[in-house]
């Protein structure tokens, strides 16, 4: 996976640049990139503030903290270092950071609820954090549109469930693990992010390449893998616009503040 990520990063950039926006981090910051897979968007931020902020990217698989690390080391970027450490169980003070970022983390952590809850609790006072999810598989263009036609190409039993990725993509589950964690003030955006492929057949190499689809395709017929490969083209060719295929999908960002204690 750690391999394959970066395929995918200049797709999803746009939602790392509106966290940052949204953390509104400033130079002095210590901020905390959690889930940090492969370096962003703390790498981003670095790049940005050029030493004038200290940032802990932190992921729970070494061989993407490695390829982090990497990255900032040959770019020779100030003020970032990566650890690995699972989300639920954050080696880090309490309210040591001003600013905590996460991009597509928290629906994949194992206990959505006590991640959350460790995020809250690394912030400081007066803080912010920012997280971005995935709405529902069925706003995720570039999911669901091969997702949908599994039925017709797979028997039940070598069908997977819906994939994490949108496990808080229902209407109220993120605000649920963040009030449950302990989150005050919350706010929700939703935020598109299109993908855009030079054609149906680029999209589909990229996506079989990795992830979900990656490990379903061994189970298909030989068969049934030629239909359901010249389905997918076909309706991904729909979505053209242009020169480019261009498959919108739903991001859901969360903003929250933590409130400074008040002393009598």
């Amino acid at each position: 996976m750690a391999e394959s990520f970066d395929r995918w990063l200049p797709h999803i950039q746009p939602v790392g640049d509106r966290l940052i926006e949204l953390a509104d981090i400033r130079p002095g910051h210590a901020v905390l990139d959690v889930a940090s897979g492969t370096g962003e968007p703390s790498l981003s931020i670095a790049r940005r503030f050029a030493g004038r902020v200290t940032i802990l990217g932190v992921d729970a698989a070494p061989a993407m903290v490695e390829k982090a690390a990497a990255k900032a080391a040959a770019e020779g970027l100030a003020g970032v270092s990566y650890r690995t450490m699972p989300a639920e169980r954050l080696d880090v003070p309490s309210e040591r950071f001003d600013r905590i970022v996460s991009r597509f983390g928290v629906m994949l952590f194992d206990d959505p609820v006590a991640g959350a809850r460790e995020l809250w609790r690394a912030l400081r006072p007066g803080g912010r954090a920012a997280i971005a999810v995935w709405g529902p598989i069925e706003r995720l263009t570039s999911v669901f549109t091969l997702w949908r036609l599994l039925p017709d190409y797979l028997p039940l039993a070598d069908r997977p469930p819906e994939p994490r990725m949108t496990s808080l993509g229902a209407p109220g589950a993120l605000e649920r693990v963040l009030t449950d964690a302990g989150w005050t003030g919350v706010t929700i955006e939703p935020l598109t992010v299109t993908y855009r492929f030079e054609s149906p057949v680029a999209f589909w190499n990229l996506t079989t390449e990795s992830g979900v689809f990656k490990d379903l395709l061994p189970k298909f017929s030989c068969h049934a893998l030629v239909a359901f490969k010249a389905r997918a083209l076909a309706d991904v060719a729909a979505y053209r616009r242009g020169d480019t295929i261009e498959l919108p999908n739903l991001a859901l960002i969360a903003t929250a503040e933590k409130s400074l204690r008040c002393f009598g």
